[in-house]
């Protein structure tokens, strides 16, 4: 089965069902559109429904019936309603039954912004020893003179979700080192530290101090390994779901290198946020040269990382995004890569939670 937009698919096809075998008593799977995809957001459009036969041994495609009918009439014909199915020669030769037909306005991510609702932003840095010792200048850490890709990426994409925050202030932790600027005598490991050093209050004000705490830390903690995600996730996760405010919409901004030695226990966290449905998304930014690979297998755009896990990561590579940029755009490019995702999360989000603006 086909659908297409305007008469005799004038505006071309917004649906192609994969082929079955024709028992004249078939049932489709619901099927969902925008009012844009399906009639150019006119109910009263024509659409056409047309039928193929594929002859398996000659691989051609032939026409056997179609209907020409709008939303409004399938909206009429709901419930049990039919649709005159006709041969090309103009013979009725059978009708396609209408179970059922439900609208429902989608609101856009501006709408919802401007009706009180917030954007959030919690931030993850990567402090493991693959990403080299900050005063070598061989580091991506390294900050002697131009800012570095850690600094740039918080900045370019901090200043965007700034404008959406009431409040601007961001809780950003470290991961991966030793926190000797919150303890100078520590020796293990922390795989979720504040910034800041203070564990009651890690909220930083403003993507200036953001920037001035991870230099003030650089050369404070000490950089080890293994690098784990899992820990920063449930920590986001906990805020979350202690918030009190109900339109605030949280996003965890990862910045890292790309090895990872938690996949398994990463996977859990984030499909676990996924299917609770919690208001949150996930930006994963690869700084350096590493392979990627499993950054591209959290972002979970082509395989579900778990039945049921809906997507709510986005994984961006900064060297890429860069080295196609002119030096003026570079920021203003990544930045919007890195957003892409964001406003359907969020809409689709609050719609699944039948909040509205």
């Amino acid at each position: 089965m086909e659908l297409y937009r305007g008469p005799r698919g004038a505006n071309g096809k917004v649906f192609e069902s994969s082929f079955f075998v024709d028992n004249m008593n078939y049932h489709f799977k619901p099927l969902s559109f925008t009012d844009a995809q399906l009639c150019g957001g006119d109910p009263d459009s024509p659409i056409e429904i047309k039928f193929i036969n594929r002859n398996q041994y000659k691989m051609e495609n032939s026409e056997i019936c179609y209907a020409e009918t709008t939303l409004n009439k399938i909206k009429a014909q709901h419930m049990g309603g039919k649709i005159p199915l006709v041969a090309p020669s103009g013979k009725k030769i059978a009708d396609l039954k209408v179970h059922g037909c439900e609208t429902e306005k989608v609101y856009s991510f501006t709408e919802y912004l401007s009706a009180g609702y917030e954007i959030s932003l919690i931030g993850g840095i990567d402090f493991t020893y693959s990403n080299g010792n900050p005063s070598n200048p061989t580091s991506i850490h390294y900050n002697e003179g131009e800012a570095n890709q850690y600094e740039s990426a918080i900045k370019s994409i901090g200043n965007i979700l700034s404008d959406y925050d009431s409040d601007k202030k961001y809780p950003f932790y470290g991961f991966g080192a030793v926190p000797k600027h919150m303890n100078s005598s520590a020796t293990e490991v922390s795989h979720c530290f504040p910034l800041n050093g203070n564990a009651s209050n890690p909220e930083i004000s403003g993507i200036d101090s953001v920037l001035q705490e991870y230099k003030n830390v650089l050369n404070e903690v000490k950089f080890l390994g293994p690098t784990k995600f899992a820990p920063l996730i449930t920590e986001a996760r906990n805020q979350v779901l202690q918030c009190k405010n109900p339109k605030m919409y949280h996003i965890l901004l990862i910045l890292t290198d790309g090895e990872i030695h938690d996949m398994a226990e990463t996977i859990d966290e984030i499909a676990n946020c996924a299917i609770m449905n919690l208001p949150m998304s996930i930006i994963i930014v690869g700084v350096g040269d590493e392979d990627f690979a499993n950054m591209v297998r959290l972002d979970g755009d082509d395989v579900a990382l778990k039945t049921g896990a809906k997507d709510i990561v986005q994984f961006v590579k900064y060297q890429e995004v860069i080295s196609r940029s002119a030096a003026n755009e570079a920021s203003e490019n990544l930045a919007a890569l890195v957003l892409e995702e964001i406003p359907s999360q969020f809409v689709r989000t609050f719609a699944d939670k039948k909040m509205f603006p």
